[in-house]
């Protein structure tokens, strides 16, 4: 095989790589075009659908949810939180009217009113 002969077939292959390139290129680019228009069709179809059922029940409301929440947690949590908050305080309180309880007795305990100690009553004096 002549160089000459070579050299023009590398160059053809060259060129024909170049252009496969760019042809896949523009493929790649059609078909993400492709999945866009695609996506949109099926929103339109969606919509479509809601507005259909929209108009053959209007006394319903339709709404479409993607991702919603479990209706009993989302009632739960609350509650439980509610009850949970309800119990710390109630002990805190609690131990707080105990101790104010407490104090207030031995004030009352440790504080004569009279400045003498008080004679015992119902002691009645040994007798031999």
């Amino acid at each position: 095989m002549s160089t000459a002969l070579r050299t023009s077939y590398l160059q053809e292959l060259t060129t024909l790589r170049s252009q496969l390139e760019a042809d896949q290129s523009t493929r790649r680019k059609l078909e993400q075009d492709r999945d866009v228009a695609f996506e949109g069709l099926e929103l339109l179809q969606r919509k479509i659908d809601e507005q259909r059922i929209a108009e053959t029940a209007p006394q319903f409301s339709v709404r479409y949810v993607s991702a919603g929440i479990d209706p009993v947690a989302g009632r739960l949590m609350p509650l439980l939180l509610s009850t949970t908050l309800g119990f710390v305080f109630g002990l805190i309180a609690s131990i707080l009217l105990v101790l104010l309880l407490e104090l207030v007795q031995r004030r009352s305990v440790a504080v004569p009113i009279t400045g003498s100690t008080p004679a015992p009553v119902g002691d009645k004096p040994l007798t031999n």
